[in-house]
């Protein structure tokens, strides 16, 4: 039976957020669909969120554009069926463009099922049933019709708010950045304590730190994005080029470019609309420092944009040095990857290459105790420790506050009564002005440690970060594996989570490999684990690196007990 590939477009990400019904009102006619067809459903769904189909942007940057490539390269057999709710799911598109998607859908041997219409369209039904053309032609026209009348009114409520702006007007505060707070009353911005982590953000630019290690930094000090989740080196980015730090507003429009994608082009500027919270100087010290670092966009792409190896930076061999995969082909034709220690080829290291499995390294670190391993006593401690120290300087400003006022009461009971003479007035003055002074710093320092307090407050414990990893790991596995730009950013964000992960040969063939993680400060606990095919713990060990280190060159190997016991815990004194 042919294969079936269920295609899910929403236009926006609102419309995929948590309690939006568009996903899973797409996904539910898919199986009913294959069954009344005969097809064969593929379980892993194409997922479009945010990408629109009246500008292409599912065509050109999707999951879509991405089964369109792998049919090209032969990784989709021809005959399978790609099942839409709707026909405005596969194209919102001029008639033109909408054609010609069509026509490579059948030029790779491909169909298009429409669930809406329960058909099944190939090229053949296509030219011999007119009613099916006809029915085609006139849903593709109504919904590009419908996408650019609303493109024009959506458009021009745009320019009346820039009209408004522009005249001094404060209007969408929505698009406030995340360290600013908006009072509609007084129609004013004031910082908030998320303003910690972006001036920390802009600290770790300027002294001198790429984005992948800003966002390891950050990850370990317990700053969170503005979703609650880890940061990635493209979201440093994303924060470091906000023209908004030095309190610019600006306004875009999507312009086509020669390659046919869309860009957000500014087409006015607004200085001034939020408050800076940089100075300019930093701002572009911050855009000469990422300029020096990044030349991604300034070379060709080459092959290991592609990211082949998924864990490229991540897994290290037993001696220490960084694993890169090697691709080699069989008498038989076959083709085997393999992990190899960069040491090899200076001769440091004489460890035999490892089979580079992705599926089941993916499986083991889904699976793996990330909530133990995150889990760190000592940021119980350290809020401890932040709350006694509020409580300590609340009650230091309200000894401070009591004085100021005792001393400006007496100054105003002297001055009353007529006996004050000029100097020690001035000195009872310079009294009070002191007093108010001490007061206003410790104010200071209570605020900054509240918010210190409220940053550890919103740490993430161990049970949560699992489930992050989790989420996703198996969002990933759920997506286009081979899309480069997702690989890219899947591997950008394993290397923001802080690791070092060492991987050891399994000790009986079949098993998975042995792993052991470590963060790269080297300052917590290790966790080296290794499981069954069942996802069932076999060795679970738990120490400081050192004595790990010592562990493994004393005793070579971690054995199973012979009374078949599935846990072994070895504890050497985390």
């Amino acid at each position: 039976m042919p294969i079936a590939f269920s295609y899910l477009r929403v236009s926006s990400p609102e419309q995929a957020a948590d309690g939006r019904t568009g996903i899973d009102r797409q996904a539910s006619g898919f199986l009913p669909f294959c069954h009344r067809h005969g097809l064969t459903p593929n379980p892993d769904p194409l997922i479009d969120r945010g990408l629109s189909a009246y500008r292409g942007g599912h065509r050109s940057q999707g999951a879509l554009g991405a089964f369109i490539n792998a049919a090209e390269q032969g990784e989709i057999i021809p005959g399978s069926v790609l099942v839409v709710e709707d026909l405005d799911r596969f194209s919102r598109e001029a008639a033109s463009h909408s054609e010609q998607l069509l026509h490579e859908l059948w030029d790779l041997g491909l169909a298009l099922g429409i669930v809406r219409d329960d058909v099944v369209v190939d090229r053949a039904k296509y030219d011999s049933d007119i009613g099916v053309r006809l029915q085609l032609l006139v849903r593709r026209d109504a919904a590009h019709d419908y996408s650019r009348k609303l493109s024009q009114r959506v458009k021009a409520a745009s320019d009346r708010r820039i009209e408004r702006s522009l005249a001094g007007e404060h209007v969408l505060p929505h698009c406030r950045p995340q360290w600013l707070d908006f009072d509609e009353q007084i129609q004013t911005f004031s910082f908030n304590s998320r303003w910690l982590t972006y001036r920390r953000i802009v600290d770790l630019c300027l002294a001198g730190l790429g984005q992948v290690k800003s966002a390891q930094t950050l990850n370990a000090e317990g700053h969170r994005n503005s979703r609650g989740g880890l940061w990635s080196p493209g979201g440093i980015g994303q924060v470091l080029r906000d023209r908004r730090l030095i309190g610019e507003r600006q306004w875009c429009e999507l312009q086509e470019l020669p390659d046919g994608r869309r860009k957000r082009v500014p087409t006015k500027v607004q200085a001034g609309f939020f408050p800076p919270a940089i100075s300019q100087q930093e701002f572009e010290r911050c855009q000469h420092l990422m300029r020096g670092r990044d030349s991604y966009h300034s070379r060709q792409p080459t092959k290991t944009d592609k990211r082949h190896n998924l864990f490229q930076g991540l897994l290290r061999c037993p001696c220490g040095q960084l694993y890169s995969l090697m691709t080699q082909t069989k008498p038989s034709g076959r083709m085997h990857r393999y992990l190899v220690c960069k040491g090899k080829g200076t001769g440091n290291c004489q460890i035999r290459n490892h089979r580079y499995d992705e599926s089941q390294l993916l499986e083991l670190f889904m699976h793996w105790r990330w909530a133990e391993f995150f889990h760190r006593p000592a940021d119980s401690q350290q809020r401890q420790q932040e709350e006694q120290k509020v409580l300590a300087l609340e009650q230091h400003l309200a000894q401070q506050q009591q004085a100021a006022a005792n001393s400006e009461a007496n100054l105003a009971k002297l001055l009353t009564s007529g006996k004050l003479d000029h100097s020690t007035a001035t000195l009872l003055g310079k009294t009070v002005q002191d007093a108010q002074a001490a007061a206003a710093a410790t104010s200071d320092r209570l605020h900054a440690a509240r918010l210190q307090l409220q940053q550890l407050k919103a740490r993430p414990d161990g049970q949560a970060m699992a489930q992050e990893i989790a989420s996703r790991m198996q969002a990933f596995m759920a997506a286009v594996r081979h899309d480069p730009a997702t690989r890219r950013q899947f591997n950008d964000w394993l290397l923001a989570l802080g690791l070092a992960v060492q991987l050891h040969q399994p000790q009986q063939q079949g098993q998975p490999p042995l792993m052991v993680v470590r963060h790269l400060d080297g300052a917590d606990a290790v966790e080296l684990h290794q499981g069954t095919s069942d996802g069932e713990a076999i060795v679970h060990v738990r120490t400081r690196p050192q004595a790990m280190a010592d562990m493994w060159e004393r005793f070579g190997v971690v054995e199973i007990q012979p009374d078949g016991t599935k846990v072994m815990v070895i504890d050497a004194g985390a």
